[in-house]
């Protein structure tokens, strides 16, 4: 569910025009699940540092294969 919750939000976020940055704010602020919401923080970290999306998706440990598979194609 918070994973559905993720990718929905971020990609509605994305479509309507918001920067990736604030989309991953607008996600964290409706995640509603610290653990969520600290790998949110982290996978802004690293993407503000050049990171693609998925590198730090995949290090959070608790994105499945298949979203961050689904983000890599993206």
């Amino acid at each position: 569910v918070v994973c559905a919750r993720f990718a929905r939000t971020l990609g509605t976020m994305l479509q309507s025009g918001l920067t990736m940055m604030t989309g991953l704010e607008v996600v964290r602020s409706v995640a509603q699940n610290r653990v969520v919401e600290q790998a949110v923080d982290d996978i802004k970290a690293a993407v503000r540092r050049g990171q693609d999306l998925s590198q730090p998706m995949k290090a959070s440990g608790i994105f499945p294969p298949l979203l961050i598979q689904m983000i890599e194609l993206g």
